[in-house]
């Protein structure tokens, strides 16, 4: 099932997505109301997927998702199945796309839009990602640790909190009534190093000295409640 938009008339940051895009849907749990949205463009694939969930009607919750590899949908697929033809097609051979900071903003619009015609978006009330999913703003913040010896979460938050993110997502759900309450570092910040390990989770044009690879929770609110 997938959703296209020609031309690609809604845009948000300061990339537009060109061609023909098609917002692609795909059922996870039906028990959860779970679906998969990820966005194609021509024969082109994202890595970015956003997963959307309702255990009840009264709680929508969104997850962020990169993989150059992978979509939550195939392990879905294949649980109940024979998986090594599975596992020998995905053995680490890329093939979704990584967008920058921006590109991703318009992913995520694309995508809020399509949800929106299923779930109820006044029941968004968490969003919650990995730090490199944020590209150049990741880049920006973990220059920032550059020297230091500790960081806590706290501190991570006040970087995060210091950046256009929080304003960036707010311009994009205006639309449905909602604002970024609160975003914050949630666990233990992960440092890496290795230019192999982030060449498959950045953005071709970003070659950072170090990467803080950590988990973020947003908490929204409905502007109408």
């Amino acid at each position: 099932m997938g959703i296209i938009f020609n031309g690609c008339s809604k845009q948000t940051g300061k990339n537009e997505l060109t061609g023909d895009t098609i917002v692609q849907i795909k059922d996870l749990s039906r028990e959860w109301l779970e679906k998969e949205f990820f966005v194609t463009t021509g024969k082109d694939t994202s890595a970015y997927s956003f997963i959307f969930s309702s255990i009840d009607k009264k709680h929508v919750c969104l997850e962020i998702k990169s993989s150059i590899y992978d979509k939550m949908f195939y392990d879905y697929i294949t649980e109940s199945t024979d998986t090594s033809a599975f596992i020998k097609e995905s053995c680490r051979k890329p093939r979704y796309t990584l967008r920058n900071y921006h590109q991703m903003l318009d992913e995520l619009s694309l995508c809020l839009f399509t949800a929106s015609k299923i779930y109820n978006m006044d029941s968004l009330s968490t969003i919650m990602l990995l730090s490199p999913c944020l590209q150049e703003i990741s880049v920006e913040i973990s220059e920032q640790l550059l020297g230091k010896e500790r960081y806590s979460g706290d501190m991570i938050t006040s970087l995060l909190k210091g950046t256009s993110f929080p304003k960036d997502l707010d311009t994009i759900l205006k639309h449905y009534n909602l604002y970024v309450k609160d975003a914050r570092c949630y666990n233990k910040v992960l440092v890496i190093s290795d230019k192999s390990i982030m060449r498959e989770i950045l953005y071709k044009d970003l070659a950072p000295s170090i990467i803080a690879d950590f988990p973020i929770r947003i908490s929204l609110k409905n502007k109408r409640h």
